[in-house]
């Protein structure tokens, strides 16, 4: 309600305080994720190939069924790669907070959650960029 209040009857400062929004973002995954990462290590060592590989096949089958999915409906290109976007980013940090307060004891509950958040902003940014390169044409079909 803050949010929109401000955004409603003061929008200039509105945008400057927005203009931070993605470098408090970092800064407080980075946080939470350096934190269960430190409290975790010798367990995260002992798995780590297990969870980098379920992090990356969970944010990929996102990324995809989101995609396909939609082109399978005859959404717009720019559609589908924002459903992209949106099932294959999921919120890491979140998950990772939730886990380490309901799962104390068992650490690789929270360590999972950390490998999904730095895969899904890793492999997130790399498809972004990826599209950004390749611009949807003009030409979509519109869902009927």
């Amino acid at each position: 309600m803050i949010g929109v209040l401000v955004r409603w009857q003061l929008p200039r400062t509105a945008d400057k305080i927005g203009a931070w929004g993605p470098t408090i973002a970092v800064v407080a995954f980075t946080l939470v994720s350096g934190g269960i990462v430190a409290a975790s290590a010798d367990a995260i060592a002992a798995n780590f190939g297990k969870l980098a590989l379920a992090a990356i096949l969970l944010h990929v089958i996102g990324f995809t069924t989101g995609y396909v999915v939609a082109r399978l409906f005859r959404y717009p290109e720019t559609v589908a790669r924002t459903v992209s976007i949106e099932v294959g980013m999921q919120n890491g940090g979140m998950a990772a907070s939730l886990a380490r307060e309901h799962f104390p004891m068992m650490p690789l509950a929270s360590a999972a959650a950390v490998f999904s958040g730095v895969m899904q902003n890793i492999l997130g940014g790399l498809l972004a960029a990826w599209w950004k390169s390749r611009p949807s044409s003009s030409n979509d079909v519109k869902p009927s």
